[in-house]
């Protein structure tokens, strides 16, 4: 290859990583983590309300407050660890199966992380701390319920950080 266009290669990987406002070598670690802490529980707050207000329209404002602020709290660790976990796997959505991958860590650990509530609150309500619970059939609708959202929010949040090109290390 000569001088010039080896040159030129190197402008267009410039030009690209100044486009991307990463260096094309680093997986986005501070970025996923800090957007995902920040916004994971917002994110399934709007889905969550979005789905109330299509069963029940009535009261949409105070409802946007109360479950939005809820989820912020309540999503704030399962949004963390999906981080942590999506970070430590290095993911990249360059292939339709790692958009799967996404998708199901947030929700699988959306569901441990609502089954160790669930087991922490029977606790409290004179029971012991068991992770064995028998759950009903509504609480375990409820369980995949927030499993899932808690996977569209990771489907969404991690589209928007997350590499869709594999890195050049």
């Amino acid at each position: 290859m000569s001088q010039s266009e080896q040159s030129e290669s190197n402008q267009s990987l410039v030009v690209d990583s100044i486009d991307n406002n990463t260096d094309l070598n680093e997986y986005p670690t501070v970025k996923l983590i800090k957007t995902f802490a920040l916004y994971g529980g917002f994110v399934g707050g709007l889905i969550m309300w979005f789905g109330f207000t299509v069963i029940s329209p009535s009261n949409i404002l105070n409802m946007f407050v109360f479950i939005i602020l809820n989820s912020i709290v309540a999503g704030l660790i399962p949004s963390i660890v999906t981080a942590f976990i999506l970070n430590r796997l290095r993911l990249i959505l360059n292939q339709p199966i790692k958009w799967f991958y996404l998708l199901s860590v947030g929700a699988i650990v959306t569901a441990l992380y609502a089954h160790i509530i669930l087991s922490v609150l029977s606790m409290f309500r004179g029971g012991s701390f068991n992770l064995l619970i028998d759950y009903s059939q509504d609480t375990l609708l409820l369980i995949m319920l927030v499993s899932i959202i808690g996977g569209v929010s990771s489907l969404i949040l991690g589209s928007l950080v997350l590499p869709k090109k594999t890195l050049l290390n």
